[in-house]
């Protein structure tokens, strides 16, 4: 399960930020379908990794995308949660996906307990 090295990964680019951890209250993250992680398995695994990596138990907020695709034939551009489906105006398979695939950190929030 990779995604406990990608929660790794996230909390270590919070530490940089923040210069050692701290007890976090919500972790806010942007996850496509094509971005190749699991959002369960992250879900699941995030708290495990953050309370032992001393960022406390924050919440795993996950911000869900759809593949956005633009028809070649046609023009449309539509959204769908995989882009196992052909354009819903024309019904071509020749397609572009413009999107999809975000993986990004929102935000971190540090608990109130941080508060000075």
């Amino acid at each position: 399960m990779h995604e406990v090295s990608i929660a790794e990964s996230i909390l270590d680019l919070i530490e940089r930020q923040l210069g050692r951890p701290r007890e976090l209250s919500e972790v806010a993250i942007r996850l496509g379908p094509l971005s190749g992680v699991s959002a369960d398995s992250l879900d699941f695994c995030f708290p495990t990794v953050a309370f032992h990596k001393g960022f406390g138990s924050p919440i795993l907020t996950l911000e869900r995308t759809l593949v956005t695709i633009r028809c070649d034939a046609c023009g449309t551009t539509y959204h769908l949660p995989d882009p196992i489906s052909p354009c819903p105006s024309c019904h071509s398979w020749h397609r572009t996906i413009l999107g999809g695939d975000e993986f990004e950190l929102l935000s971190a929030t540090l608990s109130e307990e941080n508060h000075v």
